[in-house]
């Protein structure tokens, strides 16, 4: 399913040893012009090597299902990174999504069961005939995930360089939804492996790949691969683009995103050196 739409972000001066803040708003459509809204407020702060941040953020379900039955996610993310060796970056992540209440799934049953039309706690009974039912599911949920990771990276300034991770996450889920529909979640899952990323920045270009491989203990093994990046097209306006794909046995969805962003303020597209 595709979206598109208009946001605005509104984002405080990056000032030395001080904290930055910013706030954003976005309206989509679907081909159907069903609008659809997000919003969100973050913070972050450097201090010398170490980098935090922490953002909460309002937005539709990331599926197809989710969208068309006008579920939203709030997420709230906190994440900092700090130097546990000399050339090795450790960071942590902590997210919590919480998700509306809707339709989960409906079953037919076969049974006699007199004046079940009315709600059941969070499951709706209707007749289909004299010894069958349909039973609508519907239900919120909540999941969160711990996330660690380290890259190997000397620091150097350059405009290619390749950066080595391991990566390991444990997540808990309040309901098992394996089979993605509306959205994936399940009661709990940890995976952990490693790979590698490639790094790529010039004047007004940056670029970044990243191919992983990891042991789950939901589906065994599975791949990942990560792509974005950025270009400063003028002085006003830059587009990105961003790539998510996954290769597993069981279920996981893939995502394209491309963007045009347009500041008010001018930026001065830089010109290379020779």
């Amino acid at each position: 399913m595709s979206l598109l739409g208009l946001q605005y972000k509104y984002t405080t001066a990056l000032l030395d040893l001080k904290p930055q803040y910013w706030y954003r708003g976005r309206v989509e459509v679907d081909r159907k012009a069903n609008p659809y809204v997000q919003a969100g407020v973050g913070y972050s702060k450097s201090k010398g090597t170490s980098y935090r941040s922490a953002e909460l953020n309002l937005l539709p379900v990331e599926t197809a299902p989710g969208v068309r039955k006008k579920m939203y996610e709030i997420r709230f993310n906190y994440y900092q990174d700090f130097k546990l060796i000399k050339y090795v970056n450790s960071s942590v992540s902590f997210e919590t999504n919480y998700f509306t209440q809707g339709m989960l799934g409906i079953d037919t049953i076969s049974t006699v069961a007199p004046r079940l039309q009315q709600p059941q706690g969070r499951k709706v009974y209707t007749p289909i005939d004299a010894n069958s039912y349909s039973v609508t599911t519907y239900d919120d949920a909540i999941r969160s995930s711990l996330t660690f990771r380290n890259v190997y990276d000397k620091g150097l300034i350059r405009r290619s360089k390749f950066l080595p991770f391991l990566e390991a996450q444990y997540s808990l889920g309040s309901i098992d939804l394996a089979d993605g529909y509306p959205y994936w979640m399940i009661r709990n899952r940890f995976f952990a492996g490693g790979g590698v990323g490639w790094q790529y920045q010039i004047t007004n270009f940056s670029s970044r790949v990243e191919a992983g491989y990891f042991y789950d203990d939901y589906s065994d093994f599975f791949q990942r691969y990560l792509g974005s990046l950025t270009y400063q097209l003028f002085d006003y306006t830059s587009v990105s683009l961003g790539i998510e794909y996954y290769l597993q046995s069981k279920f996981y969805s893939n995502a394209v995103q491309f963007g045009i962003k347009h500041n008010l303020k001018k930026r001065i597209k830089k010109k290379q050196s020779n």
